[in-house]
């Protein structure tokens, strides 16, 4: 379909394939990006593809709902842990799959927001490895 509402709500569908979310996500519709990075489906390439527009479109807000995409390939985390939106790197450094290396690099960050989601998932990361500590004993 050639309406831009009509993919949009397309790339919303958690049903849709995962060949068709990659292809709506090299859009150069933000809209259409927009909505492949907050369906739940979405696979990493698609997510790699969506940040790829979303840097050359500069909406700080499509740039953190992929930082904060739980199927966001770390290398696309790393990139994020590194934009120039602090919003962007706190959601970068709240995924958990944000590599140590770049949480490292957050940890560091000018913004007290960032720093606090470091804080969260490093907790949380702690957490369970001192939980499965205890489950082996």
């Amino acid at each position: 379909d050639t309406s831009l509402d009509v993919r949009a709500a397309a790339a919303a569908n958690p049903n849709l394939p995962a060949e068709t979310l990659i292809r709506l996500a090299g859009s150069s519709h933000d809209d259409i990006v927009f909505a492949v990075a907050n369906t739940d489906s979405a696979p990493p390439e698609a997510l790699t593809g969506a940040w790829q527009a979303a840097v050359a479109s500069y909406w700080d807000e499509l740039r953190a709902a992929i930082a904060r995409h739980l199927n966001t390939p770390s290398s696309v985390l790393a990139a994020a842990a590194y934009d120039y939106n602090s919003f962007v790197r706190s959601c970068a450094a709240a995924n958990p799959n944000t590599e140590p290396h770049d949480l490292a690099v957050l940890a560091g960050d000018a913004h007290a927001t960032v720093r606090s989601a470091v804080l969260i998932i490093h907790f949380s990361r702690c957490r369970s490895a001192h939980a499965g500590l205890l489950a082996d004993n």
